[in-house]
């Protein structure tokens, strides 16, 4: 699925009823240092700063920004560990890459910096009772659908299918589940290079379909090899090895 934008959501654990009862905890690292092998098992995000800020950051200090909303937030310095810091934010934030950020000790801001490249957030598909899916073929990359102001789908989302081979197969009326069945519906249109699904089955609020999960097609027939081609080759190097293969 395309189309996955490079932003960061901090936010803090709640309770039932939205009180916070954990901040969030953010690594805040020098680019050129993979945030990964040396953020603390507890960090919760990591997030690259370019410029002198992590350098001269100390417990206690507030490091200051206005987020993806241009909403203020702060985050509490609480500990540092070689050339990284940990601190804490107890409101959500969504950051992305270039935000200005504001080191401020003891009411003076020390030092600056800005919010390095973040990698994109894995895109997921949002679907709603009613709408329209489209799958196709595994050359095409996924999208999701084009709505009106007023929410109304205008345009259905797309997803690829890895088995073309079910594309032919497919009958109108038959049922399609996705992601272990918590989004379902029924094929209303096949074409030469793909099937329509009216999803039926989905969460009130609508449910989000990402990438690399299963598709269940329980009405359809079609006759597939239980091995691969790559599967043979596969076992033609294991052979040597390998006394058993359940």
């Amino acid at each position: 699925i395309g189309g996955g934008e490079p932003v960061l959501k901090i936010r803090p654990r709640r309770d039932v009823r939205g009180r916070v009862i954990a901040n969030a905890l953010v690594w805040l690292h020098p680019p050129e240092v993979p945030g990964q092998q040396v953020a603390p098992a507890d960090a919760a995000a990591m997030l690259p700063v370019q410029g002198e800020l992590v350098a001269r950051a100390k417990p206690g200090d507030t490091i200051e920004l206005h987020d993806c909303r241009d909403r203020r937030r702060r985050f509490m310095v609480s500990e540092r560990h070689g050339s990284g810091v940990l601190a804490e934010c107890d409101r959500t934030s969504y950051v992305e890459s270039g935000i200005p950020l504001r080191l401020r000790r003891r009411g003076r801001t020390i030092a600056t910096g800005i919010v390095g490249p973040l990698p994109p957030i894995e895109p997921a598909i949002t679907l709603f009772r009613g709408d329209r899916l489209r799958v196709t073929g595994e050359g095409q990359v996924g999208r999701p659908g084009l709505r009106a102001a007023d929410g109304t789908l205008i345009e259905p989302a797309t997803i690829p299918c890895t088995l073309g081979a079910i594309l032919q197969r497919v009958v109108s009326g038959e049922r399609v589940w996705f992601d272990d069945g918590k989004i379902g519906g029924l094929v209303t249109e096949v074409g030469q290079d793909g099937f329509t699904v009216e999803i039926s089955h989905a969460r009130p609020g609508g449910a989000k379909l990402r990438a690399d999960k299963g598709i269940n097609l329980p009405d359809t027939t079609f006759d597939l090899p239980a091995l691969t081609e790559k599967d043979h080759r596969d076992l033609d190097v294991m052979a040597a090895h390998v006394d058993m293969i359940g």
